[in-house]
């Protein structure tokens, strides 16, 4: 029970294609052409139908601008009636307490038996007339001794008057009024 020796090494070989181990099965023909798939059966398939498109965002657009068009022409037809009309006469005051000295000024209102509506139309009418300081304070009262204040405004002549001065460009009314009439 000798076996002759081994040289040291020696790959291993494969065993041949041809030997099967276990059982053996029928060999089988190598097809010569591709394979047949079976069909469906049923009706023809047809294509997907098209996704469908959005069109709202289209529709949107078209409202918006039908929209901006309808009130550039129409408008609201108050303005040819707003030309027609003078302006709203502003009501009687007494200009006290004036000081238009200097880059400020300061002047106080008395409007006897007023509104709020009536002294913030006064305080406009007066900040039309205002020539010189740069920064205006008004005041609407109603009697030279009052405590309380109906209507203040604060005039700015220009941004920069409104920076150094605070507020802003323009006039700003205010109505702190506690028991309008």
């Amino acid at each position: 029970m000798s076996q002759p020796p081994r040289p040291p090494y020696q790959p291993q070989q494969q065993p041949p294609q041809n030997v099967t181990w276990g059982q053996q099965q029928p060999a089988q023909p190598a097809p010569q052409y591709a394979p047949q798939y079976q069909q469906p059966t049923g009706p023809p398939l047809l294509p997907a139908p098209p996704r469908k498109r959005r069109r709202w965002p289209i529709a949107v657009g078209a409202i918006a601008a039908a929209l901006i068009v309808a009130g550039a022409i129409g408008g609201s037809g108050d303005d040819d009636q707003a030309a027609d009309k003078p302006a709203p006469k502003a009501p009687a005051y007494k200009v006290i307490n004036e000081d238009t000295s200097g880059k400020q000024g300061r002047a106080d209102l008395v409007m006897p038996k007023t509104t709020p509506k009536q002294a913030e139309s006064a305080i406009r009418d007066y900040a039309k007339r205002i020539d010189g300081p740069r920064a205006f304070e008004i005041a609407t009262v109603r009697s030279r001794d009052a405590k309380v204040i109906v209507c203040r405004g604060e005039w700015r002549a220009d941004d920069e008057a409104a920076q150094i001065y605070g507020g802003k460009a323009g006039l700003a009314v205010t109505c702190p009024d506690p028991k309008p009439l």
